[in-house]
């Protein structure tokens, strides 16, 4: 290999890291939209037409300040309802929005196909919702908790307070946990693979009827069904929102 040949290649990395560079760091190539410093996260979604939003307990409790960004905009939160026992908590903001239909647990089984929408890890992976899918593993959660649902849907840190919905895009349960994959490595030398969980959606039904005069403006069933699941995940899209906890 000639010397010119190792200068030219060194001179060919050397020029990408540098484009690389300004892409990454320019106005040009910076993230169309950012997050305040010491900002948490969190993924929720719309109830009702005048904007209750439920998300995960663990998402806001440590917040004092929240905004909701929704595909019409940015909008303070406020606190209506929590449930720390149950890992929910309702919020509230002003406007009228599009909203998912949610449905009790009692009719799942095994193997169901269900998705979720949410915003894990927004300033590493970008703001755009992500779409992700997979089974029903278990109607039930660790130590047989009959709360929750197993499910080998991926999720990572950003998803918890997303809808879990079925293939007819109501929502059947809210994603809230992941195995911890260190500690399951430690016990038994192995890692999991998408072992994650959802509390059912009849667990939310009942906080739901709890606050007072959302139980009436709660969306009904849709009465046009997707056609497919690109058609589901567009709207849940539409009613899912980025959780931003100060």
């Amino acid at each position: 290999m000639s010397q010119t040949y190792v200068m030219n290649a060194r001179r060919c990395v050397i020029w990408t890291v540098l484009c690389l560079a300004v892409w990454c760091f320019s106005p040009q190539g910076a993230p169309a939209q950012t997050l305040p410093a010491a900002t948490a996260t969190g993924t929720g979604f719309l109830v009702s037409p005048d904007g209750h939003v439920i998300t995960a307990d663990h998402v806001i409790a440590e917040g004092k300040q929240f905004r909701v960004r929704t595909q019409q905009g940015e909008y303070s939160a406020r606190i209506v309802r929590r449930d720390p026992a149950n890992d929910l908590a309702v919020l509230k903001i002003e406007g009228t929005f599009p909203a998912l239909h949610v449905i009790g647990s009692g009719r799942l089984r095994p193997a169901d196909r269900v998705s979720t929408v949410g915003f894990p890890n927004p300033g590493l992976q970008g703001f755009a919702p992500k779409f992700s899918s997979g089974d029903i593993a278990a109607l039930s959660g660790t130590g047989d908790d009959p709360r929750f649902i197993q499910i080998s849907v991926p999720v990572q840190p950003g998803n918890s307070g997303g809808p879990l919905v079925n293939s007819a895009g109501s929502v059947v349960g809210v994603v809230i946990s992941r195995l911890d994959s260190i500690k399951i490595l430690k016990l038994t030398g192995q890692i999991p693979e998408n072992v994650n969980y959802a509390i059912k959606g009849t667990i939310l039904l009942g906080l739901l009827e709890g606050v007072p005069g959302l139980a009436e403006k709660l969306r009904d069933a849709p009465t046009k069904p997707p056609k497919d699941a690109a058609d589901t995940a567009k709207a849940v899209e539409a009613a899912t929102v980025l959780i931003i906890v100060q």
